[in-house]
């Protein structure tokens, strides 16, 4: 069935792309579809950004961050966890599927779902210097 069929009025710009990432939820929280989070990397011995892209690569396209002109790929090697994004919401999950509960540099990683952080509840964030 065509999305837009009987679209009238206005240029038609054509499909709508195929890897945009829905969010589900999980414990309450949004799950990011094409983002993973990796888990228990060895702090001591953690993979570097090339490491995991080149890992991680294997499954699925990796999305490049276009300001920085690198994948998106982030490690927290003091906490010993990253995050990869993934151009396809089922390279993710065929990351999580291949990679979680294997050993990687020596450490046995779990992988899962991202989730969005809790958002800001809103409110004023600056004090009034005057009255």
């Amino acid at each position: 069935m065509d999305p837009y069929r009987g679209f009238q009025g206005g240029q038609s710009y054509g499909a709508p792309p195929a890897a945009v990432a829905t969010e589900v939820k999980k414990d309450g929280r949004d799950i990011i579809e094409n983002q993973v989070f990796v888990t228990s990397l060895d702090p001591n011995n953690c993979p570097t950004v090339e490491e995991i892209k080149e890992r991680f690569g294997s499954i699925g396209i990796i999305k490049m961050d276009k300001k920085i002109r690198q994948p998106r790929i982030k490690v927290w090697a003091d906490k010993g966890c990253a995050s990869i994004t993934y151009e396809d919401p089922s390279a993710a999950s065929a990351a999580i599927s291949w990679f979680n509960g294997k050993e990687f540099k020596g450490a046995t990683i779990g992988v899962e779902f991202a989730t969005k952080a809790e958002e800001w509840s809103g409110g004023r964030r600056w004090k009034r210097l005057w009255w």
